[in-house]
């Protein structure tokens, strides 16, 4: 994993960590804001909490050269 990110809680409560796995590249600039390459067909997103709670996670992705399927899991299930 790489070095964790501090996400603000929607709800005031407990701070959350993202932690993104080993397929992602280093953080580059684009416009004003970060981003991240991802090398290969899959990377891992964990967000950890200390204490149970929900809290929106929004992202963009964007496919270069060759379209690509975007699934999202949450656990074992797929929920897009």
């Amino acid at each position: 994993m790489t070095t964790p990110h501090r996400v603000r809680a929607a709800t005031g409560a407990p701070g959350l960590d993202l932690h993104l796995g080993p397929a992602w590249n280093a953080r580059e600039q684009s416009g004003g804001q970060p981003f991240r390459w991802l090398a290969g067909a899959q990377g891992d997103l964990c967000v950890t909490s200390p204490a149970p709670q929900t809290a929106p996670l929004t992202f963009a992705v964007t496919s270069f050269a060759v379209p690509r399927h975007l699934q999202v899991w949450l656990d074992s299930k797929q929920v897009l």
